[in-house]
């Protein structure tokens, strides 16, 4: 959407209609799927744009990827390859 920062998408066909199944339609509810992208600017400019695979765990892949890229510096292949840890 022009001038508002948020991208559309269309992962609400991933719900389903099927009673109890955890993709059920719902009031509140997200459903499940293993795309998250990041898009990072800085001073309104666009920067880099990334996502990283692994289901529940990729909120934290992309902090990790953030933290490696910005706090240590690391150039992107290296912070790529390296190794991800989850809780």
């Amino acid at each position: 959407v022009p001038d508002t920062g948020i991208s559309l998408q269309n992962r609400s066909s991933g719900f389903t209609l099927e009673e109890n199944h955890p993709n059920q339609v719902g009031g509140g509810k997200r459903p499940f799927h293993t795309i998250i992208s990041a898009f990072v600017t800085r001073d309104g400019m666009p920067l880099i744009s990334h996502g990283v695979m692994g289901g529940h765990m990729q909120p934290q892949g992309h902090a990790q990827m953030m933290v490696r890229l910005f706090d240590y510096g690391q150039n992107p292949q290296t912070v790529l390859d390296a190794p991800r840890w989850r809780f």
